[in-house]
C-alpha cells in the first residue's frame, strides 16, 4: 500500500484531535450518487424512474465518465442505504 502524504496527514490529524477530521470519499461520483439515492426515495415512481433521474443527474455532474461506471456508483449506493 503506497501512503501518500495526504494519508500521513490525516493520520497525524486523528491522532492530534480525531473529532475534527472527516473521510474524504474515495470516488466523488460515488458520494454524489449515495446522497441522490436518499433523495430519489423520497418520490412517488417506481424503481426505473428514480434510478434514470439519479442516472441523468450523475451524468451532468460528471460528464467526462462512462455510464457503466456511473451505473455502478448508484447500484453501490443502493446496496450500502439496504
Amino acid at each position: 500500500m503506497k501512503t501518500t502524504i495526504a494519508g500521513w496527514l490525516r493520520r497525524l490529524a486523528e491522532w492530534l484531535d480525531p473529532t475534527i477530521v472527516a473521510e474524504v470519499p474515495a470516488d466523488p461520483a460515488l458520494a454524489v450518487a449515495r446522497v441522490l439515492v436518499h433523495v430519489a426515495e423520497s418520490l412517488p415512481h417506481t424503481g426505473a424512474y428514480k434510478r434514470a433521474k439519479v442516472m441523468i443527474a450523475l451524468m451532468a455532474q460528471f460528464p467526462q465518465r462512462r455510464r457503466r461506471e456511473l451505473s455502478m456508483c448508484i447500484e453501490q449506493a443502493l446496496v450500502e442505504q439496504r
